[in-house]
Parts: structure tokens; sequence; C-alpha cells
């Protein structure tokens, strides 16, 4: 399986809760194996940019991955997080990207919930319309969405409502990392 996880890295993620983020990536890196034939990782951190840390292409164990994790970069400015999924179209799982088309893909976002205000739905839409016709499975880990409007906008990314994973806080994040293994396993057939 290729799994992307795609990490909000903005100004409204503090530094405490972008250091739980990246426990929150060692706990999902550690458990995966990794080789040519099986799993590989790609990471992409966004802020008001969006940045490909970590490309499947690129030669993985867990040693180096976790540290990669730990140089993710803080991007702040509004959570942009349509431009990190266009990047990841494009950059991975397009038919000139990096992932692989005979094995499953995914993608794992991490927010905080807060969406940019400039950004308008149909932008959000179609990013996620790019990856879905890509047969991209996502999963996304909502923390501390209360409101009902903001998980409204996230169902577009999902196939069904129960993709979507709401810890309360970002101290809940290593609950979130157990479901969401449990369900890409389910998805990839494991």
């Amino acid at each position: 399986m290729d799994v992307a996880f795609l990490i909000d890295t903005s100004d409204g993620v503090s530094s405490a809760n972008f250091e739980r983020e990246k426990h929150f990536l060692k706990t999902l890196v550690r458990s995966v194996a990794f080789s040519s034939n099986r799993s590989r990782v790609s990471i992409i951190s966004y802020g008001n940019e969006s940045d490909l840390t970590v490309d499947f292409s690129e030669q993985q164990s867990t040693g180096s991955l976790i540290e990669r994790v730990d140089s993710i970069p803080f991007l702040g400015g509004d959570p942009k997080m349509e431009k990190a999924l266009k990047m990841a179209a494009a950059q991975l799982f397009s038919p000139s990207g990096s992932a692989r088309t005979d094995l499953p893909r995914t993608v794992v976002i991490v927010t905080d919930c807060e969406r940019d205000n400039s950004s308008s739905q149909s932008n959000f839409d179609a990013s996620a319309e790019m990856l879905q016709k890509e047969g991209v499975k996502i999963f996304v880990v909502a923390v501390g969405c209360e409101s009902e409007d903001n998980k409204k906008e996230l169902e577009v990314l999902v196939d069904r409502a129960d993709d979507i994973f709401t810890p309360d806080s970002f101290d809940k994040l290593a609950v979130a990392a157990a479901e969401v293994r449990t369900a890409a396993g389910e998805y990839a057939g494991k």
C-alpha cells in the first residue's frame, strides 16, 4: 500500500500540537512494513504553502522516516488543505506520479478542522475529486472538529462518514492512530 500523509502545519496548530502530530505520524510509520513491493509512505505538510517532505520514490526504512518526520517544516499561515490535495494528486497519484497503481493507495489528512476562508468549497471539492478519480482512498483525522458545518465540508473528501476520525484534541491522536491503522488495513485487505 502507498500511504500519503497530509499534515496541517498552519498557524492554527500550536507548536505543542505540531509535536503531537509528528508523534502520531511516527506511531503510524512504526507500524508499516516497508519494501519495494509492500508499503511506502509520502508526507506533505501544509499551511499557507505545501511541502513534499517525503516522496514515495525515496528509499525508505522506519529509521529514515522517523528522521524525516522530525524534519517536517512548520509552514504557518492559513490552512490551505486544497493545495496539499492538489500536490498529492499531481506529484504522487497522477499517472506520472510516484505512487504505484497496482496496490491500494491512501491519503490520511490531519487537520485542526479550520478552513482557509479565502478558499472556495468548489476548489476544495475539485482538489479532492482529482484524487478520487485516481482511485485513492481518503481518511481524515479532524482534531477538535465540533462544528457540523466543518464536518459536512470534510465529507466530500471521503467515501463514507466513518472515514472521518474526530479526536477531541491533539492529545487523543494516539487513539486516532490505532483507528486509522485498522481502517487502512481493512481497506488494503489485510
